[in-house]
């Protein structure tokens, strides 16, 4: 006669699949029906370690229930267990966003939730238009589900089988030369004249501009030296990377300006009185506080680029603009990748590809010249 299993004993075999997988008991259900539990890992040791340590917790009276919370509750206390205060402010909010997109799979139970499931998420919101979400989202939800695997609440993290969803790269809207004039001078008795002059003339980046501070600017060695950047909370915040850190010479129409500048808003302080908020920020309110990047497009950014007959463009093609701008005249790619700070000088010509067919025209122009000179 077969020995009937003990209570809380388990047993280790492999699946097809080629997981390795202990199961055990711990005890009946109220129609008596024995109520099992699994472990899963990738080598029999480790699911051996496993069921020890589980059925070691069982003898001390520690029994854990097979979860039955969904997806959402899961991404929810992970959000707060273990992302929030690890991470930057920034990164948490922007974790927080791509997580709501996930609404149309958040109710299925986290053990059931499929590697199809997402990639059906992933591709929906690739029809709908999103880019870089999507990939920062795939992202995200592999870091969640190798927390899930690490609290053995499931044996794989079947995000690592899908595949992102090719985003093209958004067309980069930059101005020409004679537009950046119409938009300067459109902008020229605008309060913030300054903010626009910084970035065409730069490269800066939106938040990175509302985060300069006057301690930062050396007008006489005409340099500004980014350390900061506005989060969306008004909170000055440390540059992500140390790439993106750094101390930029800026042009003489750069340091006019913010001299001027300077001069109001020192009226603007004498005339707010008390109630001026002293964070020697470079670009504020009326009253010292941060500025807001909404109200900046939609009362200043977008007034004037109608003001000068121009299409609405974002902010950030004005980045673009300093950029194209530069290589147009010239400039080495790898001194705009500096200015630009980005980490990879791969990122600078994938982003400025469609600048490099009229530079190796007068690339062949020159070496026309050279070959063809007379002696």
């Amino acid at each position: 006669m077969a020995k009937k299993r003990a209570n809380a004993e388990g047993s280790i075999y492999r699946r097809k699949d080629g997981l390795w997988c202990a199961a055990y008991t711990t005890g009946r259900d109220a129609t008596g029906k024995l109520r099992r539990q699994y472990i899963y890992g990738k080598t029999r040791k480790e699911v051996a370690a496993k069921l020890t340590e589980k059925l070691n917790d069982m003898n001390q009276g520690i029994i854990l229930e097979p979860t039955k919370q969904s997806l959402g509750q899961f991404l929810d206390a992970w959000m707060v267990t273990v992302k929030k205060g690890s991470v930057r402010p920034t990164t948490y909010e922007t974790y927080t966003y791509v997580l709501r997109h996930t609404e149309p799979i958040r109710d299925i139970p986290l053990a059931k939730v499929t590697a199809q499931h997402v990639q059906r998420l992933l591709s929906d919101l690739r029809q709908a238009g999103l880019g870089r979400t999507i990939e920062v989202l795939h992202a995200v939800l592999s870091q969640a589900f190798d927390q899930a695997v690490k609290w053995n609440l499931v044996p794989r993290n079947i995000v690592d089988a899908v595949k992102v969803p090719k985003v093209p790269r958004k067309d980069t809207n930059s101005l020409t030369e004679e537009e950046v004039q119409r938009f300067l001078d459109a902008a020229k008795d605008d309060r913030l004249y300054t903010l626009y002059v910084l970035a065409l003339s730069c490269g800066l980046r939106f938040a990175e501009i509302l985060g300069l501070q006057w301690s930062n600017v050396d007008m006489k060695a005409k340099t500004i030296t980014l350390a900061h950047q506005l989060g969306r909370d008004g909170e000055l915040l440390p540059l992500k990377t140390d790439k993106s850190k750094g101390t930029l010479r800026i042009p003489d129409m750069a340091v006019d300006a913010l001299k001027k500048h300077r001069q109001q808003q020192r009226i603007e302080r004498l005339r707010a009185g008390e109630i001026w908020h002293d964070l020697d920020l470079v670009f504020c309110t009326e009253i010292g506080t941060p500025l807001n990047q909404s109200n900046i497009r939609n009362r200043s950014f977008y007034p004037i680029l109608e003001k000068a007959g121009l299409p609405r463009i974002r902010f950030h093609d004005l980045r673009h603009t300093c950029a194209t701008l530069l290589l147009l005249r010239g400039v080495h790619p790898k001194i705009v990748q500096e200015l630009l700070r980005h980490s990879r000088f791969g990122t600078t010509m994938d982003i400025y590809s469609h600048v490099l067919p009229p530079m190796m025209d007068e690339a062949a122009r020159t070496m026309d010249s050279v070959l063809t000179k007379r002696a």
